[in-house]
């Protein structure tokens, strides 16, 4: 069976439409990581810096911070729907890391402070989405 020329023609804008939508979203997915590893560098720079941490004690800090938010993760990942758990699970968690930041951080307070500090961090990036999206519905 023979392909006739517009056949032949159309199969390549096929492809090539096919080839364009996948590059996009291998570039979409690829500047969405990208954003997610920059705004943890921001938040690793901000609580440094309000922590004052000493280089000796945020190499020992930031071996234990990850693992704190993949513990949380998880643990509101395992309990969508019961807030009552996934709060007692966070608290958990937290007293955990507590336990483990207290020789590095040496007082509670500033053990404390992590808590804060990450509290206000969220909200600043809230904040920003949201004047971001005004200024974004505003133009249209």
């Amino acid at each position: 069976m023979m392909k006739t020329n517009t056949t032949k023609k159309a199969e390549k804008k096929c492809f090539f439409i096919f080839l364009l939508l996948i590059c996009s979203y291998l570039c979409n997915a690829q500047l969405l990581s990208g954003g997610r590893d920059r705004l943890e560098t921001i938040k690793m720079s901000y609580i440094t810096k309000k922590l004052n941490l000493s280089d000796k004690e945020a190499q020992k800090f930031w071996v234990i911070y990850p693992q704190y938010l993949k513990d949380l993760s998880t643990v509101r990942h395992n309990c969508p729907n019961d807030a009552i758990k996934r709060e007692e699970g966070i608290l958990d968690v937290r007293k955990k890391c507590r336990n483990q930041m207290i020789p590095i951080l040496k007082d509670s307070q500033r053990v404390n402070e992590v808590f804060t500090l990450e509290k206000n961090y969220r909200e600043m990036l809230r904040k920003e989405l949201r004047k971001r999206v005004n200024t974004t519905d505003s133009s249209k």
